[in-house]
């Protein structure tokens, strides 16, 4: 029978030996014991302790960067979207500026006035023509214009529409292009031509052509197409005659045709112009 209940009689008498061991005097030795055991564990437990807090110190100082990352990361997209912001305004205000010239532009009688955007340039005739969306419809030949410093200037004409409605838009440099002009200083006539540069020239002056670098050249209104007085540009050069009765002046355009961005088409209200007739 002590064999069957040997391990609860163990279990009983070791309790019991416990419980005695704790009641008796002998508990300084278990609290000496016990005060022993904390003391040499606390230079551990203040390492593991210290490590715990100086690892924490770091990664609140991480967590602390990434935190300053992240606003600056904040700052420098707010940065970006502001200037983007400030650049949109900027060119939608010089736009305004630029459509408000135009608009207040005063077409002259029998000229019915057109605003459109440069739509877009082929780079295979760059120099030569660009595309325009009017919106409204517009005639084969009509004259072309922009603002530069307040003053319009001629641009070209337009040489074909577009089954959309666009509009293609011959340049003053073209060497199609063509049209009647006059010196203002001297009162003079010839007939502007491109040369499919930079320049233009300015055709048929007598050689005895008193015209000279820095003159103005203006529409002379010839064939209803060019309202009279439209500045082209300004002399650069004049070209001697070599046994030729006339002069040619080398005439440096008005406009800045590289930087075109919105137009004003003058369409005549009147009958086209006949095919022969000199613009």
């Amino acid at each position: 029978m002590f064999q069957r209940h040997r391990s609860a009689t163990l279990f009983g008498v070791y309790s019991l030996v416990s419980l005695a061991l704790l009641a008796w005097s002998a508990n300084r030795v278990v609290q000496s014991l016990k005060l022993s055991f904390f003391y040499l564990w606390s230079p551990s437990g203040s390492a593991v302790v210290g490590s715990l807090d100086q690892w924490g110190r770091v990664g609140q100082g991480f967590a602390k960067i990434l935190r300053a990352d992240q606003r600056a990361r904040d700052f420098e997209s707010r940065w970006v979207q502001d200037r983007l912001d400030t650049a949109r305004l900027k060119s939608l205000e010089e736009e305004n500026k630029r459509m408000a010239d135009l608009l207040g532009v005063s077409p002259s009688a029998g000229f019915h006035a057109t605003t459109a955007r440069v739509w877009a340039r082929d780079p295979a005739d760059w120099f030569h023509s660009f595309l325009v969306n009017p919106g409204t419809p517009v005639k084969e030949g009509a004259a072309v214009i922009t603002m530069e410093s307040g003053r319009p200037v001629v641009v070209g004409q337009v040489r074909e529409i577009l089954p959309d409605g666009k509009a293609r838009i011959l340049l003053v440099t073209d060497p199609f292009s063509a049209l009647s002009a006059f010196v203002t200083r001297t009162g003079e006539q010839g007939l502007v031509e491109g040369r499919g540069g930079a320049k233009i020239l300015l055709n048929y002056l007598f050689s005895d052509s008193d015209i000279r670098p820095g003159d103005e050249v203006v529409t002379a209104g010839l064939g209803e197409v060019y309202p009279p007085h439209l500045l082209i540009g300004h002399v650069t050069d004049v070209v001697a005659p070599l046994g030729a009765s006339s002069k040619r002046a080398v005439v440096s355009p008005a406009a800045r045709l590289g930087f075109v961005r919105e137009v004003l088409i003058l369409s005549p209200t009147s009958p086209d112009p006949g095919d022969k007739k000199i613009p």
